[in-house]
């Protein structure tokens, strides 16, 4: 149960806890202490990693590093086989892929990364086929790799090859500079405002190319937004439009600069419940305009006083989101159907639905990439996986889980291992009956050597 709440659910070890003590209110339950649990998912995921592999040739590796914690960082090889993907689907799902090396250092060059490469290829085999994001390390240590097992073939991930070509045609697109100053701009002023709720979402920038679909879904919602018309979650409520020509009508009745001031303060600022109450205002000033009042709504005349300056972006929009479909259809298909001359030749259909020569010429990026990749698959027709998406999902997973109070990369990242296995009761037991925490303590310092929090138990005791 406990390794149940651990993988499928966010909850951690301490949570975990505080979980069976709350269900001892309601039933007759022991509790167990997170330290144990801890320990549990440590054993059992070391356990499940050094589990002896099926040697084959249609092993297919898909590796990358997680983001880095303190000094070190983590490098993921992941396995599924091609038999796996004719049985199951090309959208890799996590008990589909099994971990077939995890390893923590503080440096990696491509040297390491093909040592890890070798370390796995002894336990499995001569792979059929690598994926990777083609970071300097890993193409690398891919390269050295490939260039001494020549029959594998080294393919680069879909998402990362489209967003290459986008960053290609757009970083010094002065349009989309332009767009990103003012999403900037926009950010700051209204963050901690009435309208925060509408703001711009925050993107990455190490994954900005990766993620301009989540930029670009904003825009719409907010276009959407301002095109319905409904602004009462902003303000409800009337303002005067024209406030600078009433104003300016009568600014001479005042005899000092503060009571003017304060006049065009209320005609800006004031938000009125009805319509009839903008005259009453006026009359407090010995004024008896009642035709020449403009109204606006308050919450729209808030969202145009703040969200304007998106109009001037509404024709660039919707070229970036032309793109963005196209970019979605293209790994929807290899991601759904795997790279063959099928799939190829679905894509090729894209080209007739774009409007924009610059979005053609990104789709031409695109298609002669792909041809290159599927040219590497010889004579073998049969589909080919082109999508890693699956490691970043196991990442996420463990990023959830992996909050620590001192940086750095822990023991923890065997929980890895869980998310890709389908344990049953058989095989936690057969597991935590072989596999002591002196393995997976020795595992650990053999790699990355003292992790920061025991060097702060060592130095603060």
């Amino acid at each position: 149960m406990s390794i149940g709440l651990f993988i499928n659910t966010n909850a951690g070890f301490r949570g975990i806890t505080k979980t069976y003590i709350e269900f001892q209110n309601y039933f007759e339950i022991k509790s167990v202490s997170f330290c144990c649990i801890r320990q549990w998912v440590l054993r059992l995921g070391y356990g499940l990693m050094i589990q002896k592999v099926e040697k084959r040739s249609d092993w297919i590796y898909i590796l990358d590093f997680s983001i880095q914690l303190g000094k070190e960082r983590c490098l993921l090889i992941l396995g599924v086989t091609r038999q796996s993907l004719v049985e199951n689907g090309y959208e890799l799902k996590h008990h589909q892929v099994r971990v077939l090396d995890i390893f923590v250092q503080e440096h990696f060059d491509g040297e390491a990364v093909y040592q890890r490469l070798i370390s796995v290829r002894n336990r499995t085999g001569i792979p059929y086929q690598i994926i990777s994001d083609k970071g300097n390390d890993v193409k690398k240590g891919v390269e050295l790799f490939c260039n001494r097992n020549k029959q594998v073939i080294d393919i680069y991930d879909i998402t990362h090859m489209i967003g290459i070509c986008i960053k290609h045609r757009m970083e010094n697109d002065i349009r989309w500079l332009n767009l990103q100053k003012d999403l900037c701009e926009l950010t700051q002023q209204v963050k901690q405002s009435d309208v925060s709720f509408l703001r711009p979402i925050a993107i990455s920038k190490k994954a900005r190319w990766l993620n301009i679909k989540q930029e670009i879904e904003w825009l719409e919602d907010i276009y959407n937004y301002e095109r319905r018309g409904d602004f009462s979650l902003i303000c409800k409520g009337y303002k005067i439009k024209n406030y600078e020509e009433i104003f300016e009508r009568n600014k001479g009745i005042f005899k000092n600069k503060y009571d003017e001031k304060r006049f065009f303060k209320e005609l800006k600022d004031r938000v009125f419940e009805q319509i009839e109450d903008i005259p009453k205002l006026l009359e407090n000033y010995g004024l008896m305009e009642k035709q020449n009042i403009e109204t606006i709504d308050a919450g729209k005349a808030r969202f145009e006083e703040k969200f304007a300056v998106l109009n001037e972006h509404k024709t660039f929009f919707y070229e970036l989101k032309q793109l963005n479909t196209m970019a979605e259809n293209i790994k929807g298909l290899i991601r759904n159907q795997g790279l063959s001359m099928n799939t190829l030749q679905a894509i090729e259909a894209e080209y007739d639905k774009l409007r924009y020569e610059w979005i053609q010429q990104v789709f031409y990026d695109i298609n002669n990439r792909l041809q290159k990749e599927h040219s590497k698959c010889g004579i073998d027709q049969r589909p080919i996986l082109c999508c890693s998406e699956i490691i970043e999902s196991v990442f996420g997973k463990f990023k959830m889980k992996a909050k620590q109070t001192v940086g750095g990369i822990y023991e923890t990242v065997l929980s890895i291992v869980l998310f890709c296995s389908n344990l049953t009761e058989d095989l936690i037991q057969e597991i935590l009956t072989s596999v002591k925490m002196s393995d997976v303590d020795n595992w650990f310092r053999g790699m990355a050597g003292v992790s920061n929090l025991a060097k702060r138990r060592i130095a603060f005791c």
